[in-house]
């Protein structure tokens, strides 16, 4: 798309929001913080007499998670550079390379229960309540509900501002990226009206 818009003379800027999207959370600070909010909404399931359902799914996902919040803050850094390295010797070595997949994994499920129901996988990013309805997007676009929502408007959307971008045009190459993508062009439509 880029390619044709350039040859047909207009000025593009070309953003993969969906890589920075997830390397906005998948830092040291990002990571403890999210920890800090899964014990939060622990310590409040916990403080409850009863749950409903839906309360208890969240109690086992956050509790389910509790070890990959203490492993994944400190070892995020780490597992990254071992799958950028460009000289090969971290990313070929096969017990690096697997500490650093199941460090992402880790810091993904930490994310996924944070947010949960939301189910944040390296290929999917899953709501059980999604895409049913205008009314079930909106509300999983909210801040509260989407863990990118930062990203969208204190990164990017002051990045395009600057830029002066006029038309803003998104890219869904899987199906997982249709609730992140609605939350992308929501964010930006309410900060760039």
């Amino acid at each position: 798309l880029a390619a044709v818009l350039r040859a047909a003379g207009h000025e593009v800027l070309l953003i993969d929001a969906n890589l920075e999207a997830y390397e906005s959370l998948l830092r040291p600070g990002p990571l403890g913080a999210l920890a800090a909010r899964l014990e939060a909404r622990l310590e409040r399931l916990e403080g409850r007499s009863s749950l409903t359902h839906e309360e208890q799914l969240a109690y086992a996902a956050l509790w389910a998670s509790r070890g990959d919040a203490v492993a994944a803050p400190p070892a995020i850094d780490a597992a990254l550079l071992t799958l950028r390295d460009r000289s090969g010797a971290r990313f070929f070595d096969p017990t690096q390379y697997d500490a650093a997949v199941a460090t992402v994994e880790r810091a993904l499920r930490l994310i996924s229960a944070a947010y949960h129901p939301l189910d944040l996988s390296f290929a999917g990013y899953r709501t059980p309540f999604s895409l049913l309805t205008p009314e079930t997007i909106a509300a999983d676009a909210e801040p509260h509900r989407d863990p990118f929502s930062s990203y969208f408007t204190a990164e990017l959307a002051p990045r395009l501002a600057t830029a002066g971008v006029e038309l803003i045009g998104v890219s869904i190459v899987f199906p997982g990226q249709l609730q992140p993508s609605f939350s992308l062009a929501a964010a930006l439509r309410r900060a760039l009206p």
